[in-house]
């Protein structure tokens, strides 16, 4: 195998990879959109200690788009730690 065949089987690897973790958050936003924010916090902070955090990327961005910043989704979700 050459140092180019090496390469292209990394790359499509990491592509591969890329694509599970998309297809997870798609799933974990569907499964929880019906959550109320609070319980959505509560589920970041479990996701984060069970060291989930590819489903821990889904619930954020569920946040994100009911108007939640980073800062705002860290110190809450702290909270419930």
């Amino acid at each position: 195998m050459g140092f180019w065949d090496a390469v292209g089987k990394v790359v499509g690897s990491a592509l591969d990879k890329g694509r599970e973790m998309n297809e997870q958050k798609r799933r974990v936003m569907m499964e929880f959109d019906h959550l109320s924010d609070s319980a959505l916090f509560e589920k970041l902070a479990d996701l984060g200690r069970q060291k989930r955090f590819a489903e821990a990327v889904g619930i954020k961005q569920l946040l994100k788009n009911r108007g939640y910043s980073d800062e705002e989704i860290s110190r809450r979700s702290k909270a419930y730690l």
